[in-house]
């Protein structure tokens, strides 16, 4: 019930509990993606790592289409300070993303992130009745 909490607290506790990242993996000619199709909360930032395995390629590129495009983009996934791997932050997405990873000649499976509107409180109403007690006197 925490992580699907509305504003930061909700979105806080999903980041320390349920983490935030989609990680692709390559093995020299595999890739591989846990989870394959992800659900995250509408405009939330979501890091994509790619983490290679037996190979040392000079650049790897994300390729993307989102919901209402028709069109690929591209953008090269950058080097992550103290490892091996690449990232890249789909930040603040609005809607559902389609997206594969490409080293050189390896590409990857397609993998999708689902974004949804995560239930939150709009309105509040509190009535309180106050009933002193045989000790309270006015």
């Amino acid at each position: 019930m925490i992580l699907a909490g509305p504003g930061f607290l909700g979105y806080g506790a999903s980041l320390l509990w349920a983490g935030s990242h989609v990680h692709c993996h390559f093995l020299s000619t595999i890739f591989r993606s846990l989870p394959a199709t992800s659900l995250f909360r509408r405009n939330a930032d979501q890091l994509v790592t790619a983490l290679p395995v037996g190979v040392q390629p000079g650049k790897v590129a994300l390729y993307a289409r989102y919901q209402s495009g028709t069109k690929w983009e591209q953008v090269n996934m950058q080097p992550q300070q103290g490892a091996s791997g690449f990232q890249f932050l789909f930040a603040g997405l609005p809607e559902n993303v389609e997206y594969y990873v490409e080293a050189g000649a390896v590409r990857s499976k397609h993998y999708n992130i689902r974004v949804v509107d995560m239930p939150s409180v709009k309105q509040i109403r509190v009535i309180y009745h106050y009933h002193p007690g045989p000790d309270c006197r006015p």
